[in-house]
């Protein structure tokens, strides 16, 4: 009598290995995949096809797609500017930016704060602002010498500050005043260019041009340095998610890092462990830059090659 083969599940898409070496448990039914294309798997391991999309008609290039709550900001490639998108696919510009630079946000209350190497600003109800020190200072020491927010290529929120990335070194604004910065003394260097800076609970996913870092602690002055890993993380790649989605045992509970490396996709917990999900089953060329999307919990990651 002839064996047959069958299959209740799948572990997704392993490419490491040749096809004919795929793991596969005859008594489980649980077998790798070869080859998914526009496939995605359930939380039981079931493969399905993605479900399709229809496409709107857009007579302009663009990029920097950025959304929190019910406001969704792009920029127009041909014109420079930065724009608001709305039901029916309308758009209001909110003001021009310098050159073809991707943007780079982070919501704090009200506000969507932007920095593109040049520009910087935010969004707050509709309208664009330039983001600068106000002139009445309150509550600040008065020995310092505080300066606008400086320019940078990213930006993120985090205990009370705000941090700002420009190539290898990150400025971090006072506390709970995130328009005062003091560039004499709140900067943190780095030995290469910084590719993501990333907060979770406990400190900042932190990758160069060389290795990824765990900065743990509140505050920066007295941030503890731990290598999570000695490879860099693909630039723009970088987000925050769901953890309890991503595991059926719910394990990783709350708000988590993910990102995806040269050497894979990895999660960052809010402790400051490290964790590569695909190392082992997943070779892909490694670009210097991407991007990424969140879709019901779901991450995807584009990258540019």
């Amino acid at each position: 009598m002839r064996d047959t083969l069958w299959f209740t599940k799948s572990n997704g898409l392993n490419n490491a290995v040749d096809s004919v070496r795929l793991p596969y448990s005859p008594d489980t039914g649980i077998t790798d995949l070869a080859k998914a294309i526009n496939v995605d798997f359930d939380i039981t391991g079931r493969p399905s096809r993605r479900k399709g999309f229809s496409s709107t008609i857009i007579n302009f290039g663009c990029h920097s797609l950025y959304s929190h709550g019910d406001t969704v900001l792009f920029v127009k490639a041909d014109s420079n500017q930065l724009c608001q998108l709305h039901i029916g696919f309308e758009h209001t510009v909110l003001r021009s930016i310098s050159g073809i630079v991707k943007v780079r946000y982070t919501a704090v209350g009200g506000r969507i704060f932007f920095v593109n190497g040049v520009d910087k600003g935010y969004v707050e109800e509709d309208s664009a602002y330039d983001w600068v020190m106000p002139t009445l200072q309150y509550k600040l020491d008065n020995t310092k010498a505080y300066s606008d927010p400086p320019n940078g290529t990213n930006i993120a929120y985090f205990n009370g500050r705000m941090y700002i990335v420009s190539e290898t070194v990150c400025w971090y604004s006072e506390p709970f005043s995130l328009n005062h910065f003091n560039l004499s003394s709140n900067y943190l260097p780095f030995e290469s260019r910084i590719r993501m800076w990333l907060p979770v609970k406990t400190g900042i996913y932190v990758s160069t041009e060389e290795e990824t870092i765990f900065l743990s602690g509140t505050n920066p002055k007295e941030f503890e340095f731990t290598q999570v890993a000695n490879y860099p993380a693909i630039e723009g790649t970088d987000t925050v998610i769901n953890g309890s989605s991503l595991l059926t045992d719910n394990k990783f509970v709350g708000k988590i890092g993910i990102w995806t490396s040269t050497k894979g996709i990895c999660i960052g917990l809010p402790d400051g462990t490290m964790i590569n999900l695909t190392e082992s089953k997943l070779n892909f060329p490694t670009p210097d830059c991407g991007s990424h999307g969140v879709i019901k919990d779901n991450y995807i990651s584009l990258l540019e090659i």
